[in-house]
């Protein structure tokens, strides 16, 4: 082999190991924009979860000092089921409920007609129950 035969052979290899490095470079660059993906949803979901908590909190605050005021007996109030929308199963299975608390939640997708019960124990752990809800004629 001569000298240029040489030169083009090692040329050729320095092609070789820029391109695996391009390779490289595009995977990792690839795995970047799916971890940017994955935090971007972690602080949606800390921040929806934190808004549920100051709603949760800020709920049974305003239901404390009632509890604890003697007031003469009124006529019977009539009380309703607060439902918080959430995204589906998965939106119900993030949703944070206090310990030893049942709360419910409606699916928010158009047209899903679910209802979840969920509730956790004492320990914090939950149980989710979907309901369908359907029209009744009477």
């Amino acid at each position: 082999m001569n000298e240029i035969e040489t030169k083009i052979v090692q040329h050729d290899e320095q092609i070789k190991t820029l391109f695996n490095k391009v390779n490289k470079l595009e995977n990792i660059t690839t795995e970047l924009n799916k971890l940017a993906i994955s935090v971007e949803k972690i602080a949606i979901n800390q921040s929806t979860m934190l808004e549920q908590q100051n709603y949760n909190t800020g709920n049974m605050m305003n239901q404390q000092p009632q509890a604890q005021q003697n007031v003469q007996p009124q006529a019977p109030q009539t009380s309703y089921l607060p439902l918080t929308f959430v995204n589906g199963v998965i939106g119900a299975k993030s949703f944070i409920v206090a310990p030893n608390h049942t709360i419910f939640l409606r699916d928010s997708d158009e047209g899903s007609n679910l209802l979840f019960e969920k509730s956790a124990d004492m320990y914090g752990k939950y149980t989710i129950k979907a309901f369908r809800m359907t029209e009744i004629m009477l």
